[in-house]
């Protein structure tokens, strides 16, 4: 790295100052509230979030065409075409003043029943509300909708003196940009004011279901089911197993705790979280203050809607369709993205389980043999099981029943049920001594000599042997589970959606005829260090890692660094949003992209090491809310360019 620049802000005193009033403004809030009525302390704040969302638009200008639209003044025109309309499904290319003002509703988490969802101003939906003031009856307060000119147009209030208000709107006049103005609150351009109710809380009332009602979860427009993927939910395709069925179990409230039938944890909103993409993830059941584990059901379009007891202004929704997208909370629309369909089945309760009898009691030192099992009923619908070795150090047991045995002695091998840990077999086997074990000295004293002999001849090679020693760690394969271990061999057969598992990263086949995969997550949870490779291998072919997936490191709390290979080029949306432990990154020479919200909120990551000179793209909000003493170190060649390029990003 040649050079570098630091991202430190300006006014932070000023920013800390007001932080801390609005601190000890919300702690005012909450004492005053019920521990458990967090919708009602969403409810707070939102207006205050409307009016900083309007002030960031200000200077978008519409686009010529559809191109760069979600960048602040690329491609200027006059043609209305708007990242607005575009997040909103609304019909392109139209004056959008009130779509302008609809998408910073939307964008707070405003609830939709609280505010017109038109594409033209309006007086009429206020009126009907008896929420609507002409000018001069009523003193406005930021936040409000303001009614503009000849009722064609209109804004958001941004704030108010004894004789002026300001006023944030879109595509006002000649404009074809989002502005501030300040006239005098008697000014004849302000026809009214709309009151939005930025305390609406929405109060569902949950359809009825049967007791250990069970179901797998489908995202419709996808094709995809929700699946527990190593204690997290995510989008997944089908296959009928326990870590794809939920029951759903019925409480006193007339709510629903939603339980994987894989380890017994519920759906639940992260931290208790009430604001828009609080992370939807599993939990150890609550007794007490649990809102947040509970959900309505409701009916929606052909399927339904989970929405949260601690926050009824937002419900279930997943932003994706990949193997592997995580789900979130988010304010209710009318998009497929919140829409889930039931696939009922029925609920057997596991009894029992039998480790098969026809298995070696004794084993030799470095012999393995297959374990197998047996569930009763059957058809149990908790069908997963996990083995246990009493001593790794005599014998391990891997998750397909496979034991091996390390050294002399005797161990307890355990085959429990995910869901039901009461529910289990045991076994005993004892390892021995291997009868070849005395000739080991000898074989190792020859090994010795034939490995001196070749010393000089590898001497050149070591160095490239352990430059890629990292990479070829990072290429261990994964073994599909099987309900019954006792079958020896498998057909792997690579297709595009295969999923491959190294020791801290798993990955997704993406095109099998280029051989090439993205990075999906992390396989070791407790990793604190993550090294993209530039290839991984499986079932003897060599695939290019070219990217990292939406959302694939998202929120992860045990990452401190983070090295991208070489061959990845694209880093894509939230890779690796609030990640709040990140420090250190560096970026492969080979990156051409990164996604918006790609590091959003690593409030820790203060050295990013950029060593591509191709990067084109850094997406709205990529470094935003990163160490306020961020330094960035490029190549020097590139170092204006890339000024230029991560303006209004950090």
């Amino acid at each position: 790295m040649d050079h570098s620049w630091s991202v430190a802000r300006k006014g932070d005193k000023q920013k800390m100052k007001k932080l801390w009033i609005t601190l000890m403004s919300a702690f005012a809030i909450l004492i005053t509230l019920e521990w458990n009525d967090m919708s009602q302390v969403r409810a707070e704040g939102l207006r205050e979030e409307a009016v900083r969302i309007a002030a960031a638009e200000v200077g978008y200008h519409e686009k010529e065409t559809m191109d760069d639209l979600y960048d602040h003044t690329a491609n200027s025109g006059d043609k209305n075409y708007t990242k607005y309309a575009v997040d909103l499904c609304v019909a392109y290319g139209q004056p959008w003043g009130a779509t302008f003002f609809w998408w910073v509703m939307a964008q707070a988490g405003v609830p939709r029943e609280a505010f017109p969802n038109y594409v033209s101003a309006t007086t009429d939906w206020f009126r009907e509300r008896n929420a609507y003031y002409d000018r001069g009856t009523y003193t406005p307060q930021p936040g409000d909708y303001a009614v503009l000119g000849n009722v064609a147009n209109c804004g958001i209030v941004e704030s108010v003196t004894e004789t002026e208000v300001t006023v944030i709107a879109g595509n006002r006049g000649d404009s074809n940009a989002v502005t501030r103005f300040t006239v005098s609150l008697d000014d004849e351009y302000i026809k009214g004011y709309g009151v939005i109710d930025y305390d609406y809380v929405y109060q569902p009332t949950s359809l009825d279901f049967n007791d250990n009602y069970c179901a797998m979860l489908f995202k419709t427009s996808v094709g995809k089911y929700y699946r527990n993927y190593q204690g997290e939910p995510v989008l997944w395709s089908e296959f009928n197993r326990a870590d794809y069925k939920w029951l759903f179990k019925k409480q006193t409230d007339g709510t629903y705790m939603i339980q994987s039938l894989y380890d017994g944890k519920v759906l639940e909103v992260k931290d208790a979280g009430t604001t828009r993409a609080s992370v939807v993830t599993l939990g150890e059941i609550q007794t007490e203050n649990n809102d947040h584990q509970k959900w309505y059901i409701m009916s929606f379009g052909v399927g339904h809607r989970l929405i949260p007891k601690n926050a009824t202004n937002f419900c279930l929704d997943i932003y994706g369709e990949n193997d592997g997208t995580t789900m979130q909370i988010w304010q209710h629309h009318e998009g497929m993205s919140q829409m889930t369909t039931f696939s009922p089945v029925d609920y057997v309760q596991l009894d029992e389980i039998n480790i098969k009898l026809s298995y070696k009691e004794k084993i030799d030192v470095g012999e393995t043999q297959i374990l197998g099992y047996r569930l009763s009923p059957e058809d149990a619908s908790a069908n997963m099981v996990s083995w246990v070795s009493s001593d790794d150090s005599v014998a391990t047991v891997d998750e397909s029943g496979i034991v091996t045995a390390k050294k002399e002695g005797t161990v307890t091998i355990t085959c429990k049920s995910t869901y039901d840990s009461s529910v289990f077999d045991e076994i005993t086997i004892e390892v021995k001594k291997s009868s070849t074990e005395d000739d080991t000295d000898n074989t190792e004293d020859s090994k010795d000599t034939e490995n001196d002999s070749t010393t000089e001849e590898k001497g050149d090679s070591t160095q490239k042997q352990e430059e890629t020693t990292e990479q070829q760690d990072s290429t261990t394969e994964e073994k599909e589970e099987s309900y019954d271990s006792t079958e020896s061999e498998e057909i792997k057969v690579v297709k595009k959606g295969t999923v491959i598992s190294s020791k801290k990263c798993r990955f997704v086949v993406t095109n099998v005829k280029k051989k090439t995969v993205k990075v999906t997550g992390v396989s070791d949870k407790k990793a604190t260090t993550i090294k993209i490779p530039a290839t991984v291998k499986y079932e003897g072919k060599t695939y290019k890692v070219t990217s990292i997936g939406k959302n694939a490191f998202k929120n992860n709390k045990k990452i401190k660094s983070v090295t991208i290979g070489n061959n990845v080029t694209t880093i894509e949306d939230n890779a690796f949003r609030g990640c709040k432990k990140l420090r250190t990154v560096i970026i492969g020479k080979n990156v051409t992209s990164i996604g918006k919200n790609a590091f959003y909120d690593c409030s820790k990551l203060k050295t990013i090491k950029i060593r591509t000179t191709k990067l084109k793209k850094v997406g709205k909000k990529a470094f935003k809310k990163i160490h306020k003493k961020a330094i960035i170190y490029t190549p020097k060649k590139v170092k204006k360019k890339y000024q230029k390029l991560f303006q209004d990003k950090i």
